[in-house]
């Protein structure tokens, strides 16, 4: 997939044991993959605009998804990946509202691949 200037490279890795796999806790939210963009231009904003994200999110978290993977730059573009958990679309809001514009921001689900097997082998039956 082209983003920006950058080419994102997905890959799995491939686990011989499901079971061996691990959550030590249940989270209530749903994950996703957040792609960010800031174009050259608007790099002065976007850092006040984060600043002041940052500061209006600790007096109210709850309005906001939590980072479950901090952002991450691709080079020295402004241009990233972060892994996200909203309890709801109204956060997912509320963060595009803050930082949008100068921030580009698309989020897409993460689906649990267990989950995806378990339900798949139920259809085989």
């Amino acid at each position: 997939m082209n983003y920006g200037s950058f080419r994102i490279v997905w890959f799995s890795i491939s686990l011989t044991n499901y079971g061996s796999m691990s959550v030590e806790a249940e989270s209530i939210g749903m994950k996703y993959v957040k792609f960010w963009e800031v174009p050259v231009e608007k790099r002065d904003e976007a850092i006040a605009k984060w600043g002041k994200y940052l500061e209006t999110s600790k007096v109210a978290p709850e309005k906001y998804p939590r980072y479950i993977f901090p952002p991450h730059g691709v080079g020295e573009e402004l241009v990233g990946i972060s892994v996200m958990e909203a309890d709801d679309e109204d956060q997912l809001i509320n963060y595009l509202l803050e930082l949008s514009p100068p921030f580009k921001i698309r989020f897409e689900p993460l689906i649990d691949s267990s989950k995806y097997v378990e339900f798949y082998l139920k259809t085989k039956k």
